[in-house]
């Protein structure tokens, strides 16, 4: 990069950013395994307190008060997992830095929101989908380059492997022209 182009870093991290958005979604493992693993067991406390909430017999007053302490444990777990997944498995400076961002944005709105009472638990629930939302999104650009999710065939199978030096099968002894 030349002096002064100091703002088109900003622009590589937006285009990495996309890229990592975009690209795994095309992997139906990569999918799977974020419904399944990371959005239904992951946010399997909120799924039970929601669950009692909509099904409390009609003569108990039900209360969303499990679910707002369910929510608001909820995205900055996620975050606090997968950001330092990003800080201590990333070789890029700008994605660390990124991840620390989202961090500490996410545990500040958890310790404000959560325990403030002038927040109804509606709002608190809405800004914790809100976050919830945006936990999810940076799950997906951490693991985005998770080989372990992709639906891949191997570019090396038809030189029999990731070994370009290993001896192919078969033999040309009886080839004739």
């Amino acid at each position: 990069m030349t002096e002064g182009t100091e703002s088109s870093y900003y622009v590589i991290l937006r285009q990495k950013l996309g890229r990592r958005t975009r690209e795994p979604l095309r992997h139906p493992s990569f999918v799977i395994y974020l419904l399944v693993a990371v959005f239904g067991f992951g946010g399997l406390g909120l799924w039970i307190e929601l669950y009692r909430y909509v099904n409390a017999p009609p003569e108990a007053k039900a209360s969303l008060d499990a679910a707002r302490v369910a929510m608001m444990t909820l995205f900055p777990a996620l975050v606090g997992s997968t950001a330092l997944q990003a800080i201590w498995a990333e070789s890029e400076r700008d994605f660390r830095s990124f991840a620390v961002l989202v961090l500490a944005v996410s545990v500040l709105m958890a310790v404000i929101v959560g325990p403030m009472s002038s927040v109804s638990n509606g709002a608190a629930l809405l800004l914790g989908a809100m976050a919830w939302i945006g936990a999810l999104w940076f799950w997906i650009v951490t693991n985005a380059d998770q080989q372990d999710f992709r639906d891949r065939i191997s570019p090396s199978a038809p030189i029999g492997g990731d070994n370009p030096n290993v001896e192919l099968p078969g033999n040309l002894d009886e080839y004739t022209h």
